[in-house]
């Protein structure tokens, strides 16, 4: 429940790192709500380059910082920050494209292993505890 977007920013600086020789990996992904533009823009300046479908580093960022800050809200509002995994998710979209263009022979990673299957399983469980939870109080008070 968050830690797939801390991997990811960790290891998107670490190839922006060894791609431009520049940067702080962990500093940056531990402020990744305040550095998600920098990356979200490098993401796109790349795809420009490549001719694939660019996207807006501005807007992604926003709504990064904008999910991060949701934790913040009231009952039941914070579950939006649950949410954030959604900016990243549209940038590795985009960077799954220009791989696919750039390296069309290249294996893919497109299939379901058994660990991918349990971590969904065992996620959707967790979340529906969570939304019962929500909408549910009294009954976990008794």
């Amino acid at each position: 429940m968050g830690l797939y977007v801390i991997y990811w920013f960790y290891r998107n600086w670490k190839m922006e790192q060894q791609r431009a020789g520049r940067g702080w990996p962990i500093l940056l992904t531990f402020f990744c709500p305040l550095s998600s533009y920098l990356l979200f823009d490098s993401i796109r300046t790349t795809l420009v380059r490549h001719s694939v479908p660019k996207i807006d580093a501005g807007l992604l960022a926003l709504s990064f910082l904008a999910l991060n800050l949701a934790w913040r809200l009231p009952d039941p509002y914070w579950i939006f920050a649950m949410l954030g995994f959604f900016p990243p998710m549209i940038a590795q979209g985009s960077i799954n494209e220009l791989n696919a263009r750039v390296a069309p022979d290249a294996p893919r990673n497109d299939r379901y292993s058994g660990a991918n299957i349990t971590a969904i399983v065992v996620g959707t469980m967790l979340w529906a505890l969570v939304i019962l939870g929500l909408f549910l109080p009294d009954v976990a008070q008794g």
